[in-house]
């Protein structure tokens, strides 16, 4: 059977905001789909991360049985843009040069904050955040040109689903299931005030929060706490606890239970590390 596909079965989507609770989509308007200006030529490649370390001899032993330290790097996106003067209809109204075109879509590359994107047998049901770019740009003659970007990228890909928020009742608990593909989830809780703590059942202890100021986001992905509002103002200081024991690991089953006056809002920010 041909891989064959339409000009907008493959897209790739640049969002120039940092993450935003609520955010579901790419249809929303923190998202812009690069081929408003210009076709993706193939799919997108994506290049897992790769697991770094090291081991430890043991005199008398064969082989390094122990391991000392591991961490994983980056994944990679690469894919390339055509940007020719014979374009789609619809998209004529842009009015805008070659070169203004393949400007735009460099522009939105190097601002990038987080990319998504969609092929056959891939909806843009996800998202990565964005560490590094590299683009290669060639004019390949006059009426056309391609741009090459090669995307580093945080090694987990985030479910748009994980933006919406669960509601965990005041003094009751709410069931997960973070079942293999799926890697450990890193939630963020909104917090409306007052005092209480979030207990994950994998995990002995509590995060606790005193007299905490309406409206409080515990960031257990960054290790912070802020407020709604700005984002700002540091709250750290309200909460006991390890964010660690905020976490949802993976291929575990589980309750998150909230002992707060009222109602507290969980973005599991689910995803797969890649």
């Amino acid at each position: 059977m041909s891989d064959i596909w339409s000009w907008n079965q493959i897209d790739v989507y640049v969002s120039l905001f940092d993450n935003i609770l609520g955010d579901a989509s790419v249809e929303s308007q923190y998202w812009v789909p690069l081929s408003n200006y210009g076709l993706l030529r193939g799919r997108v490649a994506l290049k897992p991360s790769t697991v770094e370390g090291n081991s430890e001899s043991i005199p008398g032993r064969d082989g390094k049985p122990y391991s000392v330290y591991s961490s994983r790097g980056n994944a990679t996106l690469s894919f390339e843009l055509l940007i020719a003067d014979e374009w789609i209809p619809t998209h004529k109204q842009l009015n805008m040069t070659i070169r203004q075109r393949m400007d735009t879509i460099e522009a939105y590359l190097n601002r990038a904050r987080r990319i998504a994107y969609k092929q056959p047998g891939k909806d843009a049901e996800s998202y990565f955040e964005v560490y590094k770019v590299k683009i290669t740009e060639q004019d390949a003659y006059e009426e056309a040109g391609t741009v090459k970007a090669e995307i580093e990228v945080h090694p987990f890909e985030f479910y748009f689903s994980g933006n919406i928020p669960i509601s965990i009742p005041a003094n009751q608990n709410v069931s997960f299931n973070i079942g293999i593909p799926f890697g450990t989830c890193m939630p963020y809780y909104v917090i409306p005030g007052g005092s209480g703590s979030i207990h994950v059942s994998t995990f002995v202890g509590s995060f606790t929060g005193t007299n905490v100021p309406t409206n409080t986001i515990v960031d257990s992905y960054h290790g912070l706490v802020y407020d709604v509002a700005s984002g700002m103002v540091n709250r750290n200081a309200y909460f006991d606890g390890s964010f660690d024991i905020l976490h949802l690991k993976e291929g575990t089953t589980g309750t998150i239970t909230n002992t707060f006056e009222q109602a507290v809002d969980m973005y599991s920010r689910k995803g797969i590390t890649r």
